[in-house]
């Protein structure tokens, strides 16, 4: 997981590499670290767009793995905010995001708001058991990952203050309904308020 200015991201590496003497955290780590660095640019040369149809986050996904060098295959999914109120989300594979807004009848500022589920991402996958995924090996090469990401599942969608990002692998999505996530940071007592800053 990673998150800096306006950008959150969650990759879900292979553990299936350890059979070729590879560490399944090392290419996430490392991609996600590079991801930072290309949004950290990204908003030096003020060339983050807003309002756009997000392809861009694809452009970055793809600068930042021809910056990494260690092997592997993950699942990969960023979040980008553009201006004030619209994230782009590129999505490689079945990592997922959940938007979650309080209710319009909860207070501002009430202790356990209701939150309703406005967006999720969808997976992208090749077959059921098997997601798309960014990779690294010897015998690959990198034009084939760059199509890969090309053809990331990219979506836009509106967000508003006090609206609830949950980022997360398959380990949570596929285990757990919007409702219940919902119901989970409800009972934490998710100050809506606080979480928008």
């Amino acid at each position: 997981v990673t998150s800096g200015p306006r950008l959150l991201g969650v990759c879900d590496g292979v553990s299936g590499v350890q059979s070729m003497g590879l560490r399944p955290d090392e290419l996430p780590n490392e991609l996600l670290a590079a991801c930072r660095q290309a949004m950290g640019a990204a908003l030096s040369r003020g060339s983050v767009p807003t309002g756009s149809d997000g392809h861009w986050v694809m452009d970055l996904l793809e600068d930042a793995y021809d910056n990494t060098s260690a092997q592997g295959a993950t699942t990969v999914l960023l979040a980008a905010m553009e201006g004030n109120s619209q994230v782009s989300v590129a999505n490689v594979g079945d990592c997922g995001l959940l938007l979650l807004r309080p209710r319009p009848s909860t207070p501002r500022g009430a202790a356990r708001p209701k939150l309703d589920s406005v967006f999720r991402t969808e997976a992208l996958r090749y077959e059921a058991n098997k997601p798309v995924q960014v990779m690294r090996f010897a015998n690959a090469a990198p034009a084939e990952t760059h199509l890969v990401i090309r053809g990331a599942r990219v979506d836009t969608v509106e967000c508003r203050p006090g609206d609830v990002l949950v980022l997360g692998s398959d380990g949570i999505f596929d285990n757990l309904g919007d409702e219940e996530i919902a119901n989970i940071l409800e009972d934490q007592g998710l100050d809506t308020a606080a979480s928008a800053a």
